[in-house]
């Protein structure tokens, strides 16, 4: 192998990636002299146990050349980060990799995937994937913008598997001739999961009636579980787990290796053992990922794979199978393309071919490094628990966790009283959102050395006074999620360049999984009739969330005997316990209204919802931003939604549909009547001392009979109506997901650091979202959906 110059180079994989090809590089790269880490049972603590042990800061004191990630460990930055380290690191990617990425959430981090491509953005220098398929995954369903950021990254050549060099000689046709006749039946290599049974099931079932001959068998091989389908069709051997030499003298007998791969797995190590052997192989493209191939007699001369569409294998296969012409092409081809693409030196090649672009970044890297800036500290303080929309704020947080400009970490009240004690800040930038209100700044963000960032969401129509007061004398910058939002603060005759308007957003990432319901939702599921519309409420019991007018509605619009069911999940309830109490007679028995099902009970994954459902209902009387419908949105859902107030900024007539409503005085709770008050005092915990508002508060009321149109236009023109939502989810999902809401919260943090150090006040011109006459400043969209400029969050 070349030398490749680095100072000390690691490589850490995980334990969990059952590929054969991770254990010969690892053994491969031993032998020359790299450090390998691994298999790791417990990937971060194992890691930071290695790194104690093995004297870390001695070892880093220089250069940390080189880190090479089989797995993607989000929490690895931070411990770069901790110490200070100027780290290059390049990540190997799998597809299965990007796929779990996508398809795995958790409660801290539900904007997985978003996380993964910031790291790659920011800490990620090279990647070497294992296919193509792993590059388009990075780049599908991006931005341009976003694209173009993550390709800058050169993806290198496929990343080889480092296989021995192939004994096999090179073949000639009179060994092409030979072994056809030698060899009968085809062969299937797999172990025990679900997508390997899948494909063995679908041999079984498309692909062994059509062969012809009693002695023409499948070979099974491999922990696979037989289905009951290859049991029932017959001529299948399953010879169970056989060792190495084995696998290359069952395949050297068969005549096909058939792999009809029915989810990615970039480049399956089966055929590339196949190929090592000289045995033609039939696949799909998501087992021959960058591998040349083809379906038909031109292609097949010249390739070392057929590569065929699934839904047309059997009818192909049945083509290819006896046609030794075709055979005898793709068995002089093998072993070449082999020893060419996947053996030790294409390995060698391939790392030095990293380690040269490696070399010209870490140049870079050290003309940056003297004027490098000290990272920024953000103390970020977010509510975690709340079942409004509070703690969705978090994910824009995650989103700048691969990014090395910031330190994000939550208030410690021992270091913030430490900082108070000498008039220090515990932190550059504090961001808060915590409910109620709190009315005073923190001690360990003092003015001109800490930035203090409220982020706010009302819905009432004009401000608290004391709020006004507050923010006015003690916040430096105000993030709120809508026009609507920003508005009442700029009525308030607060300084406009310090109002920025960052909305939430949502991710389209994760994927309905229709298929894999809870037991709870499949309980549900079975009590809708088929066939029917499902119309779904999410949302709290209150007032202000317009149930009274929806319930209306819907009993005008559904009799009993409609094919229609609204479903409604009641999130938390206040002031609204009759309509609720109502809503939960009419479900139970109603002879007059269509069917109604009420939730109560708590649901893990919300959204969920989505998948059961066409139709989300919520003309909202108010609402600060209106996070519920912006995820229906970018599901596929068809929105009912308030023609004024801030959901009306994400949502057009183009793919949703639009309800009129009125301008009212708000009288009911929060409320109180006639009134400049909303919610009482919790100090005095009585109505007659209440937060007065600068102006009486108001809303918009859904009218009764627009809702009821409504409801009928989208049961009646449904497939319609869900034909245009696909276009509200793609602008969902493109300007709306996390990614977007992270870049722009990065550009506010940059923008407000600046405050701290200064006397200026925010340029409005670098804003990420701001007004121009009382509108957002966009206009390229215009033509579009009649609205405003969906770009604005790329400037």
């Amino acid at each position: 192998m070349v030398d490749m110059d680095w100072h000390v180079t690691y490589i850490y994989y995980a334990s969990d990636l059952p590929f054969s090809h991770t254990n010969e590089l690892a053994a491969e790269l031993r032998a020359h002299g790299i450090r390998v880490v691994g298999p790791c049972p417990q990937h971060e603590h194992f890691l930071r146990r290695f790194l104690v042990e093995e004297n870390f800061d001695a070892i880093f004191e220089n250069f940390w050349a080189n880190l090479v990630l089989f797995s993607f460990n989000l929490n690895l930055n931070k411990i770069i980060h901790e110490r200070g380290l100027d780290t290059k690191i390049v990540m190997v990617a799998h597809d299965e990799m990007s796929k779990r990425s996508k398809q795995e959430g958790d409660a801290e981090n539900a904007a997985n995937f978003a996380v993964l491509e910031r790291f790659l953005r920011h800490s990620i220098d090279l990647i070497a994937t294992v296919s193509g398929r792993m590059q388009l995954t990075l780049l599908e369903d991006r931005t341009e913008a976003a694209c173009a950021k993550i390709s800058s990254l050169r993806f290198t050549c496929d990343y080889a598997y480092g296989q021995k060099v192939s004994k096999e000689r090179l073949k000639s046709d009179d060994d092409a001739s030979s072994s056809w006749d030698a060899r009968s039946g085809i062969s299937f290599l797999a172990a025990n999961n679900p997508a390997n049974t899948n494909s063995l099931r679908f041999i079984c079932q498309s692909i062994s009636p059509t062969i012809d001959g009693e002695d023409v068998w499948v070979h099974v091989f491999g922990s696979v579980v037989l289905p009951s389908e290859c049991d029932a069709r017959g001529r299948v051997k399953h010879y169970g787990v056989i060792g190495e030499d084995d696998v290359e003298t069952a395949l050297s007998k068969s005549r096909w290796l058939v792999l009809p791969c029915l989810s990615s797995v970039g480049v399956s190590t089966k055929l590339v053992k196949a190929l090592s052997v000289s045995t033609p192989v039939m696949s799909t493209a998501l087992c021959t990922q960058n591998m040349p191939g083809g379906d038909d007699d031109d292609a097949s001369t010249r390739f070392p794979v057929l590569v065929l569409e699934l839904d047309k294998f059997s009818k192909q296969f049945t083509r290819y199978f006896n046609d030794k012409e075709v055979w005898m092409n793709l068995y002089v081809h093998s072993v070449p393309y082999y020893n060419d693409n996947f053996s030790k030196s294409a390995v060698q090649k391939n790392i030095f071919e990293i380690s040269q672009q490696l070399g010209l970044r870490r140049m870079a890297f050290e003309v940056a490094k003297s004027s490098t800036k000290k990272p920024t500290v953000v103390l970020w303080d977010v509510s975690k628990e709340s079942a409004s929309s509070f703690s969705s704020l978090n994910n824009a947080k995650h989103t700048l966790n691969g990014n090395p400009d910031f330190v994000l970490e939550e208030p410690d009240e021992r270091r913030c009283e430490d900082a108070a004690a000498v008039g220090d800040a515990a932190a550059d930038i504090y961001v808060q959102w915590i409910w109620p209100v709190r009315l005073s700044r923190p001690k360990c963000c003092p003015k001109g050395k800490c930035t203090l960032i409220y982020v706010i969401a009302w819905e009432m129509g004009h401000l608290p006074k004391v709020w006004v007061d507050f923010f006015i004398r003690d916040v430096d910058v105000i993030w709120t999620l809508s026009e609507y939002n920003a508005n009442m603060f700029l009525t308030a005759k607060m300084d406009e360049n310090r109002v920025r308007i960052l909305p939430l957003g949502v991710n389209c990432s994760l994927e309905n999984k229709s298929t894999q319901l809870s037991q709870q939702l499949r309980a549900l599921q079975s009590q809708i009739p088929e066939s029917s519309s499902v119309f779904l409420y999410v949302g709290g019991a209150l007032p202000r969330k317009a149930l009274d007018v929806i319930l209306k509605s819907w009993c005008e619009a559904f009799m009993r005997t409609a094919n229609v069911v609204l479903i409604m999940k009641i999130t938390y309830v206040h002031g609204g316990d009759d309509i609720l109490n109502e809503i939960e007679r009419l479900s139970r028995n109603s002879s007059t209204c269509a069917k109604l099902i009420v939730i109560r009970e708590f649901i893990e994954d919300i959204t969920s919802l989505y998948a059961i459902a066409d139709v989300l209902v919520h003309p909202a009387r108010a609402e600060g931003f209106g996070l519920t419908p912006l995820e229906a949105l970018s599901h596929g859902l068809v929105v009912i939604y308030n023609e004024f107030g801030a959901t009306s900024e994400f949502l057009s007539t183009e793919y949703a549909i639009r309800t009129e409503s009125r301008k009212e005085t708000c009288t009911v709770w929060p409320c109180r009547k006639q009134s400049f008050c909303v919610f009482p005092n919790k100090a005095k915990n009585q109505w007659d001392a209440c937060e007065e508002l600068q102006d009486k508060p108001f809303w918009f009321t859904p009218n009764t009979a627009s809702l009821t149109a409504n409801l009928l236009d989208a049961h009646q023109n449904l497939r319609t109506h869900r034909e245009r939502a696909k276009f509200g989810k793609e602008i969902a999902c493109e300007h709306f997901s996390w990614m977007a809401v992270g870049d722009a919260v990065e550009r506010e943090l940059n923008q407000a650091r600046k405050i701290a150090t200064s006397s200026s006040s925010l340029n409005s011109k670098h804003s990420s979202w701001h007004l121009s006459d009382g509108r957002y400043d966009n206009s390229a969209v215009a033509a579009a959906i009649g609205k405003w400029d969906w770009k604005r969050m790329q400037r």
